[in-house]
């Protein structure tokens, strides 16, 4: 059986929350909590369109394989793949 290799990111919203904290759980469950440094994420959607998406818009990130699905605060979630470093 082969193991995902799925990563979620879950942005804290300090004024939903008062958490001023980025979480990161893996795959195997481990919990990571710090400050995600990019100021937003490019992604090409499944659709071509190539967008440039603020963190502080951003619920969740699911990464699978070369995959994302980004859920956002307002809007329909983004399905495509992460551009860039």
């Amino acid at each position: 059986m082969r193991k995902s290799s799925l990563l979620i990111i879950l942005f804290a919203s300090a004024l939903a929350t008062g958490i001023a904290a980025d979480t990161v759980e893996t795959v195997d469950g481990e919990i990571l909590t710090g400050t995600i440094e990019r100021s937003s994420f490019v992604i090409e959607t499944d659709d071509g369109r190539r967008l440039d998406v603020p963190k502080e818009s951003l619920r969740v990130l699911y990464l699978e394989g070369g995959q994302v699905r980004l859920e956002l605060l307002e809007g329909e979630p983004l399905r495509g793949r992460l551009v860039g470093d």
